[in-house]
């Protein structure tokens, strides 16, 4: 498998649209890998991971055409991560496809279907909503994808991460949550997935505690890294990405890299292309 990331950044991109900060200062000046767009990868160029409000401009950027993708999965809720009102563009008038094509696949929990309705009630050949349940997969093209349980937001949220797996390959992606909730621990230990490549979130960088809980940093990246070697799920070839970073930890590109080597940890950014 392959995995492309499209946008790196936590919700506010880096640098943040109204920001002034130091880090915000320094990458408007020099720009390359610490420029990042909100959060969004793809999948072997077949299934989207996360639909931002930088969905437009990154299928521009990477010469993706939407009309041929036609299945997406949603992590949560928020808007850095499903930006409701696009989907407006995929009504009849907004967009015009061949009589009895494909409809757009999105796979999500209940409550980011409610944000998604009203657009697959007008047009319901062009948008289907698969609503998922947790520890249950399903198969998309081959593909094997189990939605966990995450911890991010509020109680009554229901976000997830993927498990997406094919053939010998498996990927882990893991963006928006914090040290795993039990259940979702339970599961993998039960599964016993081979895991070839992990995506971890990395919101607040190099630090080794966090001041919140719903994110992770290298400190929590480790703990993550180490329960799913003890697990037997990883070993020492799986590569082990992190991501989702945030202008309020200052850590740029190079330093992750520096600081990452030591740990086994490899930092994203846009456009990068990962084969496991």
């Amino acid at each position: 498998m392959k995995i492309k990331y499209l946008g790196t950044a936590a919700a506010e991109g880096v640098p943040a649209i109204f920001c002034d900060c130091e880090t915000c200062r320094y990458v408007r000046k020099h720009g390359g890998r610490d420029v990042r767009g909100r959060s969004q990868a793809i999948v072997d160029n077949k299934i989207l991971i996360d639909f931002p409000a930088d969905t437009y401009r990154n299928t521009l950027k990477y010469n993706i055409d939407l009309s041929k993708i036609r299945h997406l999965l949603i992590t949560h809720n928020h808007e850095d991560h499903i930006y409701p009102t696009e989907f407006k563009m995929i009504i009849d008038g907004f967009t015009n496809l061949p009589k009895g094509y494909p409809p757009f696949n999105v796979y999500c929990a209940d409550d980011v279907a409610s944000l998604i309705s009203e657009y697959e009630e007008k047009s319901p050949e062009n948008l289907k909503i698969n609503i998922i349940e947790p520890f249950k997969p399903f198969e998309v093209l081959g593909y094997r994808i189990t939605a966990l349980k995450a911890i991010h937001g509020t109680p009554e949220m229901k976000p997830y991460i993927y498990l997406i797996e094919k053939d010998d390959s498996a990927l882990l992606y893991a963006t928006d949550t914090d040290i795993f909730p039990e259940e979702t621990w339970e599961y993998l230990e039960k599964a016993k997935p081979q895991i070839t490549m992990v995506s971890f979130d990395c919101t607040n960088g190099t630090d080794e505690e966090m001041p919140y809980i719903g994110h992770m940093c290298f400190g929590k990246n480790r703990i993550c890294r180490d329960r799913l070697l003890k697990l037997g799920l990883i070993n020492k070839k799986t590569k082990i990405y992190v991501n989702h970073f945030s202008h309020n930890w200052p850590i740029l590109h190079k330093d992750l890299v520096k600081k990452g080597r030591k740990e086994g940890f490899k930092p994203s950014y846009d456009g990068l292309e990962v084969s496991f």
